[in-house]
């Protein structure tokens, strides 16, 4: 539905959209229902789940996130680690 009224709108041609994140700025597929929707709706992607990995982690902490996608828990995670590699298979 959300895909269909940005074609409407947009055109044929729309393949992605500008989301202003509370974490960054993220270009989201307008048929992706999951985690783009959410972005889209309400500017972020499931709290709950990046405060549970966070709490892992630590300035000091070296972190591997393998299935990044977009990077909605990637960006967030990477500020409160000293570093962090993410691998996105697509």
């Amino acid at each position: 539905a959300i895909r269909r009224k940005i074609l409407e709108r947009f055109g044929v041609n729309a393949i992605g959209l500008a989301v202003q994140a509370q974490s960054g700025v993220y270009i989201v597929d307008p048929a992706d229902g999951g985690v783009g929707r959410q972005l889209l709706t309400t500017g972020e992607y499931n709290r709950a789940e990046l405060e549970k990995i966070a709490s892992f982690i630590s300035p000091r902490s070296n972190v591997l996130v393998v299935g990044a996608h977009i990077g909605s828990l990637v960006i967030p995670l990477s500020r409160r680690c000293r570093h962090l590699t993410a691998v996105e298979a697509n």
